[in-house]
């Protein structure tokens, strides 16, 4: 069922109230378009709709045909080709059970560490969702743990490296 916001026609004149609840039914409804704007770009990228409009890339069509900037482009045609291959995610995301901010990291977790995030992928989403920040330091801790393996230092090699230097300057 669409969701249907009227539009606050003056904005500097609606009260404080007016404004808070409009704000607040726009924020409602952002996940719900993020998540239709990011499948609907997947099935454009897969099926080549830019090619069949003249474009060399998706990248480009969004550019050119919508005016948007390089790293915004960038940033949604990375995170809709995530989605279509790494579907738990997504579909976490379109059930709401994270943020799209959350999505993005799980995404951006995945372009890092491509060879590991499918198995650790419903882990991770079990692990997730109880805020950006807290999903950052656990695909943080993640990645330390299984990035590099063989390479981690133990809590003794971690200390012999530690080291603290103080030196003077012309003043003293």
């Amino acid at each position: 069922m669409p969701i249907i916001i009227p539009r606050l026609s003056d904005p500097g004149n609606a009260s404080v109230d007016e404004r808070d609840e409009h704000l607040m039914l726009l924020e409602a409804a952002r996940p719900s378009l993020d998540v239709e704007w990011t499948e609907t770009l997947a099935a454009a990228e897969a099926a080549g709709d830019h090619n069949v409009m003249g474009y060399p890339s998706m990248v480009a069509y969004l550019k050119d045909r919508l005016g948007m900037a390089g790293g915004r482009a960038n940033r949604y045609v990375r995170n809709a080709r995530a989605g279509l291959k790494h579907e738990a995610t997504f579909s976490a995301w379109k059930q709401r059970l994270i943020s799209g901010d959350e999505a993005e990291l799980m995404f951006q977790a995945s372009e890092k560490l491509p060879d590991k995030y499918p198995e650790a992928e419903n882990t991770l989403l079990e692990l997730v969702g109880d805020g950006v920040d807290e999903t950052r330091r656990i695909l943080d801790y993640w990645r330390a743990d299984v990035d590099l393996p063989g390479v981690k230092l133990d809590a003794g090699q971690q200390l012999l490296r530690r080291r603290f230097d103080v030196t003077g300057d012309r003043t003293g």
